[in-house]
C-alpha cells in the first residue's frame, strides 16, 4: 500500500460536504411528511426546492472552479509550497461573503439567488477565464488579484450595511463627536 497523493487530501472536504448536504436534504424531505405543521402556523419558511437545488449547484460550481485553480498551469499551485493556502483563503473569503449575504437576505425576508450576488458572478467569470487561458497567465497572481477583489468587496458590503442600519436607526457611526 503506497502513500495517498496530496490532491486526494485536498478533495476530501469537497466530497464530504457534498455527502453532508445531500444527507441533510434527504432527512429534511423525510421529516417534512412526518412533522407537518398546521397550515396557519407562521413558523419557518416554505422551501422552494428548485431554488434550493440551484443554490447547491452554484455552491459546487464555485468550489469546483476555485479548486481547479490549484491544478492548472505548468507548475500547479498544489505542487508549490505554500501556494495552496491562497486558493483555500480565496474559497473561505468568498464563502464568508456568500454566507453573510444569505443571512441578511434571510433577516430581511428576501429571496437569495447566487446569480444576483455580483461578487460570486465576477469570481466565477474570472476563474473560468483563468482556466481557459492559463497558458498565458500567472495563476498565482490571478489568485492574489481575486483575493484582493473579494477582500475589498467584503469591506464595502460590511461598511455599507453598517451605514444603512445606522441611518435607519438614527445612530451616528463612523463620525467623531464635536468638542464642546
Amino acid at each position: 500500500m503506497g502513500h495517498i497523493p496530496y490532491y486526494y487530501w485536498y478533495s476530501f472536504p469537497y466530497v464530504s460536504q457534498k455527502n453532508l448536504i445531500l444527507s441533510n436534504i434527504f432527512k429534511f424531505y423525510r421529516l417534512r411528511n412526518i412533522l407537518k405543521r398546521p397550515k396557519d402556523s407562521q413558523a419557518g419558511e416554505n422551501v422552494e426546492y428548485v431554488m434550493l437545488v440551484f443554490q447547491i449547484v452554484a455552491y459546487f460550481v464555485m468550489v469546483g472552479l476555485t479548486t481547479s485553480l490549484a491544478f492548472i498551469g505548468e507548475q500547479p499551485l498544489i505542487e508549490q509550497r505554500g501556494s495552496l493556502f491562497y486558493v483555500v483563503l480565496l474559497q473561505g473569503l468568498l464563502m464568508q461573503h456568500m454566507t453573510v449575504h444569505i443571512m441578511f437576505n434571510h433577516a430581511t425576508k428576501e429571496k437569495y439567488t447566487p446569480s444576483e450576488n455580483r461578487l460570486f458572478v465576477l469570481v466565477m467569470c474570472v476563474c473560468t477565464v483563468v482556466n481557459l487561458f492559463y497558458e498565458y497567465l500567472d495563476v498565482l497572481k490571478c489568485v492574489y488579484m481575486l483575493i484582493l477583489i473579494v477582500v475589498v468587496c467584503n469591506f464595502h458590503f460590511i461598511f455599507n450595511t453598517v451605514w444603512e442600519i445606522s441611518h435607519i436607526l438614527g445612530i451616528r457611526v463612523f463620525k467623531v463627536k464635536p468638542i464642546g
